[in-house]
């Protein structure tokens, strides 16, 4: 049974300005969900939803496990035929 995340008392209060996560993304820190889901970032082995404001702690349990099975879709190339 999933039960949501306790890693939100990890950070300040669960948010990340668009500089930050910019930084982060260069410095291969922070990685999109794909190519072309990029407002779901993977940073700190959690996940991150961005809005107008900044990036959000995703503190869902569900979402973070649907997140991770999409990731590993994408990561095997499922869409491209890949093994």
């Amino acid at each position: 049974m999933n039960t949501p995340d306790s890693t939100i008392n990890d950070t300040t209060d669960g948010f990340i300005s668009h500089a930050n996560m910019r930084e982060l993304h260069g410095q291969g820190l922070a990685t999109p969900l794909s190519r072309l889901i990029t407002d779901h970032v993977r940073y700190d082995n959690r996940w991150w939803i961005a809005d107008r404001d900044g990036w959000h702690l995703i503190v869902d349990g569900v979402l973070n496990g649907m997140l991770d099975t999409q990731r590993k879709w994408v990561d095997g190339n499922v869409y491209l035929g890949g093994s």
